[in-house]
């Protein structure tokens, strides 16, 4: 739609936490898509821990293995120490030297990488070296700067190896996207220079003709996506269980809907507060499932982890959120990029992790709303975080970078 026509490489063959068929209708007819196979090391991890070898690998399963078995902890310390920066390390070479042929006889104007998996960023490195082309970086989470980094029980030489190639791409790239204001400045202090925010943002097609909400006798909170230990809200449990004991909420008026790769230690905990007979617990849903449930339920919650350098989280189902108008409750450390957009935007509210009787005041009132059919956000200047705005946005760097 603004003069840039995309051909996409791709793998035929990866290992895929999850599969989304609905996602298909967003693929435009004539698009050229470039497949090549990958060696991926999961099948070995499977058999080595004793998974089934048709049990998919959840984001982030070894990082968070590290306290299991002694094989477990040895997966992590290989994934570590030996895949740098990832498990698809084995696609760079191949890919280099198909991709180097292939733009010898298809020549393009810019090359985008887009990450994670960081693999795909060396691919672009190792074009960037052989062939000279324009280059545009794009990451949609840190590198060394994730949050589990620090977890990944890294020896001081591949602690060095990852910074290495993390500095080469932010050095020879032409152009780099972050995924917003927090991680540009973490990556200002990396490498000192010209970083690009383009959030994730919402496909505002996704919202045409969907159910709008309408209220109901039940006040549904509905947590979407994967929720990982790091953002377990502990208040909010014990928020929910001070409301039940004191009789304000019940199953006939009140629902707690999980939807998701929710983490077994979030299910025992919300078992051991009592709160079995409100919760509502449901394994992935398809895409477009999703768009209908986020705009009729009451409430969404939204757990930031609970880390440090948390400012810099900025998850793409936060955009979702915002054009789903429902009101968010969000938990998260201070200083989140996300608190100051929900306050902007008047889109919810916004509580720390210690807070327990704030969340209760704000749900009965939310509840209160609900019964009078009067629970509404008014957000403003959404349409800023459109797909659309955003492309218009990447076009403009793509035009800035082949006219520089």
């Amino acid at each position: 739609s603004f003069g840039w026509e995309p051909i996409i490489y791709t793998v035929s063959n990866a290992e895929y936490p999850v599969l989304d068929a609905s996602l298909e209708k967003d693929i435009p007819e004539g698009i050229t898509i470039l497949k090549q196979p990958i060696f991926e090391p999961f099948s070995i991890y499977k058999k080595f821990v004793g998974k089934k070898s048709t049990e998919k690998i959840q984001v982030g399963i070894i990082e968070k293995s590290k306290d299991g078995t002694w094989k477990d902890r040895l997966a992590l310390w290989i994934r570590s120490n030996i895949f740098i920066p990832d498990a698809r390390m084995f696609w760079i070479r191949p890919s280099i030297q198909y991709l180097k042929e292939y733009l010898k006889n298809n020549p393009v104007d810019v090359v985008i990488s887009t990450g994670p998996p960081h693999s795909a960023h060396l691919i672009a490195l190792g074009l960037k070296k052989k062939l000279g082309i324009k280059w545009l970086a794009d990451f949609r989470d840190p590198w060394t700067k994730i949050y589990y980094f620090e977890d990944l029980n890294l020896t001081n030489l591949a602690r060095k190896r990852h910074e290495k190639l993390e500095k080469s791409v932010l050095k020879k790239a032409d152009g780099i996207i972050v995924v917003g204001e927090g991680m540009k400045k973490q990556y200002e202090i990396i490498h000192p220079r010209n970083y690009q925010v383009l959030y994730n943002g919402f496909d505002a097609t996704d919202y045409k003709n969907t159910i709008n909400y309408q209220s109901n006798e039940q006040f549904t909170l509905a947590y979407i996506g994967t929720f990982s230990p790091t953002q377990n809200p502990d208040n909010l449990w014990q928020a929910l269980k001070n409301l039940s004991t004191n009789q304000k909420i019940s199953k006939q008026n009140f629902k707690l809907l999980l939807i998701g790769k929710i983490h077994e230690s979030i299910i025992e905990q919300i078992r051991s507060y009592g709160l079995v007979e409100l919760t509502d617990l449901k394994d992935y849903m398809p895409h477009n499932e999703i768009i209908e449930i986020q705009k009729t339920v009451s409430s969404l919650l939204l757990c930031i982890n609970n880390i440090k350098d948390a400012e810099i989280i900025i998850t793409g189902k936060f955009f979702e959120y915002l054009a789903s108008k429902r009101p968010i409750l969000c938990i998260s450390p201070d200083n989140s990029e996300i608190q100051d957009i929900i306050k902007i935007q008047n889109a919810g509210a916004t509580f720390s992790y210690s807070e327990v009787s704030q969340i209760e005041q704000q749900l009965l009132s939310w509840m209160n709303l609900e019964v009078q059919n009067k629970l509404m956000v008014a957000s403003q200047n959404i349409d800023q975080y459109t797909r659309v705005s955003l492309t218009k946005q990447l076009s403009e760097v793509l035009n800035n970078l082949t006219n520089a």
